[in-house]
């Protein structure tokens, strides 16, 4: 091999080299010093927004229309979990009425 053959060998094998150590595991962020939402860290350690926790959500409905039975119903609760409903029946009774 040639002089300039070696050397262009070389220079492969360096940065081949350097390209895995880039990628070896990335600094811990640094801390959190309570500045707008708290941050979420990948497994990769990049670090993106966190998404929101879901909420639940009771909606007490005094009239309902059943489109499957075709009827109004009375004193019906609805549940939504996140943005999705999830639930929806009779609805629970007054405390007044549970204590006789």
């Amino acid at each position: 091999m040639t002089r300039t053959a070696l050397f262009v060998t070389g220079c492969v094998v360096w940065l081949a080299g350097a390209a895995v150590r880039a990628q070896g595991p990335a600094a811990p962020p640094a801390p959190w010093r309570g500045a707008g939402p708290t941050p979420c860290v990948g497994a990769d350690g990049g670090i993106f927004t966190c998404p929101p926790a879901p909420k639940t959500i009771a909606i007490r409905a005094g009239r309902l229309f059943d489109s499957k039975s075709g009827q109004t119903l009375t004193n019906q609760v609805i549940i939504i979990q996140g943005e999705r409903i999830t639930d929806a029946g009779s609805g629970i009774e007054r405390e007044d009425s549970r204590r006789r």
